[in-house]
């Protein structure tokens, strides 16, 4: 199965449309749900997220929703807002890691769903 036919009847869209919204999406969970580990990979193996690296990495997905929704483009904060029940499956299935959430603020798409 590809995509496109995953993603029939999940979307109301063309498939083609389908992809890009899920595309869209998929850029606003998966940089939000970054910020949320403890490390980071690096060449040499792994590293800790700094308080600023999450506060520069929530700004930078920030910007990206902002000015999409300006433009009426409303998929990338929606997949921010996915990240929560997304990050909290993946702790409870085979994942031992802790979601580091504290510092996301209080108006954030993250507390949405």
């Amino acid at each position: 199965m590809n995509l496109a036919a995953a993603l029939n009847g999940m979307l109301l869209f063309s498939d083609d449309q389908n992809l890009v919204v899920s595309l869209y999406a998929w850029h606003g969970c998966v940089h939000m749900g970054k910020l949320l580990r403890c490390v980071y990979n690096i060449p040499e193996g792994q590293a800790l997220y700094t308080p600023q690296m999450r506060r520069d990495g929530y700004a930078h997905i920030q910007r990206d929703w902002e000015r999409d929704e300006a433009q009426g483009n409303p998929w990338v904060r929606y997949g921010a807002s996915l990240t929560r029940p997304m990050e909290r499956g993946r702790k409870k299935q085979e994942f031992d890691f802790e979601v580091h959430e504290n510092w996301i603020p209080k108006d954030s798409p993250y507390w949405e769903a």
